[in-house]
């Protein structure tokens, strides 16, 4: 193999490794949904199925930003479905309960931990990490 693309070979090209008859590939920063396409002396071959990444949050707000600590605060966004980590302080904070509003737009209901302090609010899912555009205050 010397190429690996997605998108059906529209991304930039992926770092990989050979492992054995395995392929280790990191998935490219402008991966979108579609085949994952192969480069090798023979030519170019790709899947037949489509992948199709987990994006990250994205449009991330506060319904306050300012709180005291263990006070329950609505975060809303996109693609927080499969949200698995909250944290405050710019990420340094430990990982804080939430749970989903069951409302349209998505959105969770974040606990202040104990240890957090003043910064974007960041959360994690499948696809990566985003944090909040403004600074949260512990009161």
């Amino acid at each position: 193999t010397r190429e690996v693309k997605f998108n059906n070979g529209r991304s930039t090209a992926a770092t990989f490794q050979i492992s054995g008859q395995t392929l280790i590939v990191t998935v490219p920063a402008d991966v979108q949904p579609g085949a994952i396409c192969l480069t090798n002396e023979g030519g170019i071959a790709c899947s037949a199925l489509d992948f199709v990444p987990f994006p990250p949050p994205a449009n991330l707000a506060l319904s306050v930003t300012t709180a005291a600590i263990g006070a329950e605060i609505t975060l809303t966004g996109a693609n927080l479905a499969t949200t698995k980590e909250v944290r405050f302080g710019n990420g340094k904070s430990s990982a804080t309960k939430f749970r989903g509003t069951g409302t349209t737009p998505q959105g969770l209901i974040i606990t202040v931990p104990p240890d957090a302090t003043n910064g974007p609010v960041c959360i994690t899912n499948d696809g990566g990490t985003t944090c909040t555009t403004v600074s949260f205050t512990v009161k």
